[in-house]
This record gives C-alpha cells, sequence and structure tokens, in this order.
C-alpha cells in the first residue's frame, strides 16, 4: 500500500497543476476573490516559481507515491500576529476519497511546526455554498469566526463567505 505525504512544491508538479485548472470547470466556485484566466503553461510555471522563491509563501502538494493528488497553499503570513491564510485544491479526480482529510492533517502539522513561520493561528475562508470544504474545516476542529453576507457571486447566485481559525494550542491539544 503507497504511503501518503505531502512535499514542498518542486517544478516536476507544475505541469500536473497545470493540468488541473486548465480542466477546472468551476474554479470561480473556489474563491470570492477575481479569477485569473490560466494563461500559458509557461505564464502558470512562472506564477508557481514565483511562490517557490517567496519564504512568506508555503505550497504544498498531497502525493501517494509519486502521484500528485492536490495541493494547499499558506499565504498573507503576517509576522507580527504569527498568522496566515491557507487555501487548498483538489481536482475532480480526486475528491470524494479522503485525499481533503488527508492533506489537511498533514498541512496542519506541517504549518504549526514550521519555525521559521512560528505560526499561532492559520485561516481559511469558503464559500457558505462549498460544503465539502465547510466540513473538513469544521472536522479539524476549526472555528467559525464570522460571515460575510452574500459575499460569493457565483454563476448568478449569492453566497455568505464563512471564515474559519484555527489556533496552535487548539491544533496542539
Amino acid at each position: 500500500m503507497e504511503s501518503y505525504y505531502l512535499v514542498p512544491l518542486a517544478a516536476e508538479h507544475i505541469p500536473v497543476m497545470f493540468g488541473w485548472h486548465r480542466i477546472e470547470k468551476h474554479d470561480n466556485r473556489f474563491t470570492c476573490r477575481p479569477v485569473r484566466k490560466i494563461g500559458t503553461e509557461e505564464q502558470y510555471a512562472a506564477l508557481r516559481q514565483k511562490d517557490m522563491n517567496d519564504p512568506a509563501v508555503k505550497t504544498y502538494v498531497l502525493v501517494r507515491g509519486e502521484k500528485p493528488l492536490a495541493y494547499t497553499r499558506l499565504f498573507d503570513y503576517n509576522p507580527r500576529n504569527r498568522s496566515a491564510e491557507f487555501g487548498y485544491y483538489m481536482p475532480q479526480c480526486n475528491r470524494g476519497a479522503g485525499n481533503g482529510s488527508r492533506m489537511l492533517e498533514l498541512f496542519l502539522k506541517e504549518a504549526f511546526t514550521d519555525e521559521s513561520l512560528a505560526l499561532y493561528k492559520l485561516y481559511a475562508t469558503t464559500s457558505a455554498g462549498n460544503i465539502p470544504s465547510n466540513r473538513l474545516l469544521q472536522k479539524f476542529g476549526f472555528h467559525l469566526d464570522g460571515r460575510l453576507r452574500e459575499h460569493y457571486w457565483v454563476d448568478g447566485q449569492k453566497y455568505d463567505q464563512m471564515t474559519y481559525s484555527l489556533l496552535r494550542t487548539e491544533w496542539e491539544a
């Protein structure tokens, strides 16, 4: 049985990730921020390379054996508050098999034990309509901090944005 690992983003992951986003039909459902066109593979690779060179951005890829399954990205790092936002993406073909739970468990350990960040709090936002993401965050003890009403506009429908956080002390418990 192959094991699951969370590894830092490397150049060999980028073509696979580009492929996931190139065929994704619902990118606009995953963020309330403006959705940029994916562009060319070279443009996508340049953005990911920029992330790889930024010490305040950490991107990790969930792999089983050698196969990338999903990724998570820590960003908006605030050293004063020792907090950061994170998000994750899993292509349709890898959803519904427990990979989100595997990834989040490994990511939380990585993020809260990274001495260069010394994080005290992680937070994430998601649409109220993204039930799997809401359930995943709640499963790992994330606290619902707030709701921005009708903050996501997706395919003509309005959804609230849910903001969740987890403190290091909660994760350690």
